[in-house]
């Protein structure tokens, strides 16, 4: 923007102003941090009747590009000299000698410095496995008490109930890991105006989805569809179950709602890197669920029913715990963000600059906490949520698979496999934390610098891919996933051993029937190998879905869960090969996904070449 104002004076010729925004382009040798730099050039008047003229030029260096001290002086002199008074009928002969330079530097933070050490990333990891290993271990809990205090047959109708409301949550996580990827890339927006607005629609129409979806689980779980699921999931075989099961259901089904909303609350909070407040929810969950099994069921007597009561209580009490922290956290942004507009505003602004600073404010506070989303937020979270679901979906296919062909070698290597599959969930979710943690850091870095060079395309399928990203970018991600790499290395190692050691030696800490843990402890080694390479899948798999290569993740699954079925359906003769088709598996995912993150974070690639030969 050029403007201009004169005045007249007896003793002299008009004296003309010219403030001019001048935007100096990537120099290749600067490589210093962001700087912002205020410059003033005043010539003064060689003669009473020459002109003079003052320029304002503030560089901002392109958000794709960094400037150094002398390079950053080079380049304003460069351009003045190069360019002169283009456009003002200056002649630049008349410029004098006497050059006066007030500098004003002060340095931003720059993209390079978006590092994330050890500590910093274990401590994450470690929180999420311990608020995802909370779930099991309720269940256990349940499953102890109910056994110690109720029937033999309320401890079996708890398998078929829990099975029933578990995976229909399960099949419910993709809105949470959508909701992870679309505000990780409102966060990274930073707490502007905009940045602001993406994040609280998003969490709004999150939470309005997990409402809703709550509510169908609660009627499709509780209401007259609840028997003939729970008739299909115990068998012909084991309908005596089925009453009991279905009462712990329909009282389950009333947290449903709580349940979503608290997954969803629990995404929101991941992405934005805050692991105290799902840890203290489930220090909250666990303490009510272990308090209220023992009142209801050890001393009250109500057995099934008592511990579905406890249970759905926990989960709506850690559910409020999520919402209300997530609330409070979006109101102290928006706090925030009033107060340092209003007072950019005051005393300095116009009537028309503090009426826009208010419609900003309005508009923030406008967003509820839970709304329905339009059709074009509702679109994005189907374009992200559909691959997803598909992936949840074709994992559950691959694994109740393994169970039904178990079944068919016997009741002894059911058992074993039940436990087996048991251990492998148990040790699988440290890997499932580093699916996490790579959904959670690497879109902070990949949108920050999409933002910063202007680049917003939310209708990429690929935030970082071959022909996007800068070379700064690109280095950070690769460092990222480089400590990542380390972290499954030796995560892995030590689930492998572990549960190979349980296994093969203390077998009877899960049963005492011998023929079982002979079965378990010939199937160690293929337990331990599949256990090995889990944690670099996942970390793999929550990368490609970070940058939202999702056609491609859909794609592999796809035929890797033809492969699977294939294989337990012609290739499995004995029971061993059910495991042996599970490393298959995972092998097969490994390839895939390993592959596909080489080639999109660690391959070398042209322009980080041509940047290297730049340095």
């Amino acid at each position: 923007q050029v403007s201009s104002f004169g005045h007249t004076s007896s003793q002299s010729a008009p004296v003309i102003h010219h403030t001019k925004s001048i935007s100096i382009g990537p120099a290749s040798t600067c490589t210093s941090p962001r700087r912002r730099t205020r410059r003033t050039v005043t010539t003064l008047p060689a003669t009473p009747t020459s002109r003079s003229s003052s320029e304002s030029i503030d560089l901002e260096r392109n958000k794709n590009s960094t400037l150094a001290g002398s390079c950053s002086s080079s380049s304003v002199f460069a351009d003045l000299i190069i360019n002169g008074e283009a456009g003002d009928d200056t002649n630049n002969n008349e410029l004098s000698s006497s050059i006066i330079i007030e500098t004003e530097t002060t340095t931003t933070t720059s993209s390079s410095k978006l590092s994330y050490t050890y500590k910093q990333l274990i401590a994450f990891v470690a929180t999420t496995v311990c608020i995802w290993l909370s779930e099991p271990i309720l269940s256990l809990v349940d499953t102890a008490v109910v056994g110690k205090a109720s029937s033999t047959l309320e401890l079996a109708a708890l398998g078929p109930a829990t099975m029933v409301f578990d995976s229909a949550v399960y099949l419910i996580y993709f809105l949470a890991i959508s909701t992870t990827n679309i505000l990780s890339r409102a966060l990274a927006k930073g707490d502007t105006a905009e940045g602001l607005y993406e994040q609280r629609k998003t969490v709004s129409h999150a939470l309005g989805l997990a409402a809703s979806i709550g509510l169908f689980i609660m009627l499709l779980i509780g209401g007259p569809s609840g028997l003939p699921l729970l008739q299909w999931v115990a068998g012909s075989g084991n309908q005596a179950v089925v009453p009991a099961a279905l009462a712990y259901n329909r009282i389950r089904s009333l947290s449903a709602p709580a349940s979503i909303l608290g997954m969803v609350a629990q995404a929101a909070a991941l992405a934005s890197l805050d692991t105290k407040t799902p840890a203290l929810a489930v220090i909250v969950a666990s303490t009510l669920n272990i308090i209220g099994d023992v009142l209801l069921c050890v001393f009250g007597g109500f057995g099934i029913r008592g511990a579905a009561f406890a249970t759905a209580f926990a989960n709506v009490a850690s559910c409020a715990v999520l919402l209300v922290n997530l609330r409070r956290r979006l109101r102290n942004k928006l706090v925030s963000f009033a107060k340092q507009r209003r007072e950019e505003v005051i005393g300095v602004g116009t009537e028309a600059s503090v009426a826009l600073v208010e419609e900003e404010i309005k508009r923030l506070e406008s967003v509820p906490l839970m709304s329905l989303p339009d059709k074009k937020s509702l679109r994005e979270f189907i374009r992200l949520a559909g691959p997803i679901f598909f992936v949840i979906v074709g994992k559950l296919v691959c694994y109740s698979a393994m169970t039904f062909q178990a079944a068919t070698y016997g009741l002894m290597e059911l058992a074993a496999h039940n436990v087996m599959l048991r251990l492998f969930f148990f040790f699988a979710t440290f890997g499932d934390s580093l699916s996490q943690a790579a959904q959670s850091f690497i879109p902070s870095i990949a949108y920050r610098n999409e933002n910063n060079t202007g680049d917003d395309d939310s209708g990429s399928s690929s935030v970082v891919d071959d022909d996007s990203g800068s070379t700064e970018t690109m280095h950070l991600i690769r460092k990222l996933m480089k400590r990542f790499m380390v972290m499954a290395g030796v995560i892995g190692v030590i689930n492998s051993g572990f549960a190979a050691y349980l296994l093969k030696n203390q077998g009877h800490v899960f049963t005492r029937e011998l023929g079982i843990t002979s079965i378990m402890s010939n199937m160690s080694g293929w337990m331990g190998a599949s256990l090995i390479v889990h944690p670099f899948i996942m970390l793999c798999e929550g990368s490609i879905i970070a940058k939202r290569d999702l056609k491609y993740l859909v794609g592999m699954y796809a035929a890797t869960m033809g492969i699977m079925l294939t294989q337990l359906r012609a290739c499995c003769i004995t029971f061993a090969g059910v495991w042996k088709a599970l490393y298959l598996f995972q092998l097969i995912r490994m390839s895939q996904f390993g592959w596909r993150t080489w080639n999109k974070t660690f391959r070398l690639r042209k322009y980080d070449k041509t940047a290297q030969e730049q340095r």
